[in-house]
């Protein structure tokens, strides 16, 4: 599986110059920090499901700008804490070599951003925030469906604007996929006419979020994970077997793992 980024939306604060002047300022163009998103992808696998696939695609990110960044700017890896007196640390802090001064950076899958918002005045309060990145997820069923607590970026643009932090802070969203190889999803048995099961008429127009479990127990179809898409096109991997996808036509039952990777 791989999950690769496929739009980045931007919000700055308090506004776009102060930001990109915070950026440079401190070693980085926003520019770069755009540019390692856009190029990101992440090959590691969905199944450790203790952790969570957002999780792991969060610790790959991290790793990811800090080559992509120090590779491209001058800048070095700094110690993430935001004050001598408290244990608190970002994901990631970038500076100047010789400088104070660092860009804090935090990946947030997690609902967590009012604690990020925190750590990031702290920081300032300490005088070793130069400028702050907060990136989040514009769509959290990109990264994982599953997860319904995760904090996406409409939102909290919203709420950061409310709050005005006088920091620098750059918002990034980012939407991506999981792209799946050698599933059998419900479009591609509809064109090869396999293991296709019809749903009644009444049963086809679905269109909630939670649809595939409403289908799965409204027709006994005994799925411990069940998932919905009323053109069949999935990024999600099933996660627990029995599994099915749902589209609005019908539906495959997947009996085990190994079925549904063949």
């Amino acid at each position: 599986m791989i999950f690769r980024i496929s739009e980045v939306m931007t919000a700055h604060f308090p506004d776009s110059p102060s930001v990109k002047d915070a950026l440079q300022a401190h070693g980085v163009a926003e520019n770069n920090i755009l540019n390692a998103l856009h190029a990101f992808e992440c090959t590691v696998d969905s199944d450790n499901k203790a952790e969570g696939y957002q999780i792991r695609i969060a610790g790959e990110l991290v790793k990811h700008l800090t080559t992509a960044i120090v590779e491209k700017e001058k800048i070095i890896i700094e110690n993430p804490t935001y004050c001598p007196r408290l244990n608190e640390k970002a994901d990631l802090a970038l500076a100047k070599s010789g400088s104070q001064k660092r860009i804090y950076f935090e990946i947030e899958f997690r609902p967590n951003v009012e604690k990020d918002l925190v750590k990031f005045q702290i920081g300032y309060n300490s005088s070793l925030l130069g400028a702050a990145v907060l990136v989040l997820a514009t769509d959290r069923r990109g990264i994982n469906p599953a997860y319904t607590t995760m904090p996406e970026f409409p939102k909290f643009k919203r709420l950061i604007q409310e709050l005005r932090p006088v920091y620098p802070l750059l918002l990034c969203g980012i939407g991506g996929n999981a792209e799946t190889s050698g599933k059998k999803l419900v479009t591609e048995a509809k064109t090869q006419q396999k293991d296709m099961l019809e749903l009644p008429k009444e049963s086809r127009k679905a269109s909630r979020s939670n649809a595939g479990s409403a289908l799965n127990q409204d027709w006994g179809v005994g799925a411990r994970h069940s998932l919905y898409h009323k053109q069949g096109v999935f990024y999600m991997p099933l996660q627990s077997f029995p599994g099915a996808y749902f589209d609005q036509n019908g539906y495959i039952l997947f009996s085990t793992e190994r079925a549904f990777k063949e």
